[in-house]
């Protein structure tokens, strides 16, 4: 993560609950099929209800959720207990590498202008092994999906990112917290 401009964009590791880490919004992964109940999912809806779902849901009645497609759900933390405003949900069968998944969430959230985001430790805990082999290559691909996402702005839209806070937020995966402290090089 190195070759990106720390003068434009501040990339943290932050170890917790990432409904308690203030951002304007959390990217995270979905699936199209409905199933919305555990990790990531359950935090969110532990402080905000189905304020964020719902909305996506919405979408999934009427056949418009598909891989790597975009919603972004709208809200206000002061009306729930949680330090986020909105939620950037990329949609995520597992049939894309996860840089993609990355870059379709920091694009989106550029887009709706957000500054300061959230990701959570998207596809580790049972999602190893599934497409990504291990942690080592899930940072790789955070890497990736950021640098793409800096590329497409800057060379391909002539634009500097508007995002300048990426914070990789991970809960009780000491592993990951370590391979991310090296390579964010805090």
């Amino acid at each position: 993560m190195d070759n990106i401009d720390k003068k434009r964009m501040i990339i943290r590791r932050i170890s917790g609950d990432i409904t308690r880490v203030e951002s304007d919004a959390i990217i995270t992964a979905i699936n199209s099929s409905g199933l919305w109940f555990g990790g990531i999912d359950g935090a969110i809806r532990s402080v905000a209800g189905d304020m964020y779902h719902g909305q996506v849901a919405q979408m999934l009645v009427q056949g418009e959720l598909s891989d790597l497609k975009v919603v972004v759900a709208t809200g206000d933390h002061s009306s729930h207990r949680g330090k986020f405003d909105n939620v950037v949900f990329v949609i995520d069968d597992l049939q894309s590498p996860l840089r993609q998944v990355i870059t379709k969430g920091l694009e989106a959230a550029d887009d709706a202008g957000f500054k300061k985001v959230a990701i959570p430790a998207i596809r580790t805990g049972v999602m190893i092994g599934v497409v990504e082999k291990n942690l080592r290559d899930v940072v790789h691909e955070y890497a990736a999906g950021i640098r793409d996402y800096v590329i497409n702005k800057t060379i391909n839209d002539k634009q500097d990112p508007i995002i300048q806070e990426i914070r990789f937020v991970t809960y009780n995966n000491p592993e990951l917290e370590e391979i991310l402290r090296r390579i964010i090089k805090e």
